[in-house]
């Protein structure tokens, strides 16, 4: 397993976009983009990106 400097194992995209939409959305938003992050590999549709500054051109 790779490790970053500090220690701890890489992130993978999916759980990076899980945490940028935990940034940006509570409630039911953040579950439906949790989803669509897990669905998707972590590459964000563009409807997610227009309202999350975390997803930079709709793809994070």
């Amino acid at each position: 397993m790779a490790y970053q400097n500090h220690g701890g194992p890489f992130m993978n995209q999916v759980d990076l976009c899980i945490l940028a939409c935990d940034a940006c959305y509570k409630g039911e938003s953040l579950l439906m983009c949790a989803n669509t992050c897990i669905r998707d590999g972590g590459k964000m549709a563009l409807k997610w990106g227009s309202t999350c500054q975390y997803f930079i051109n709709g793809r994070n």
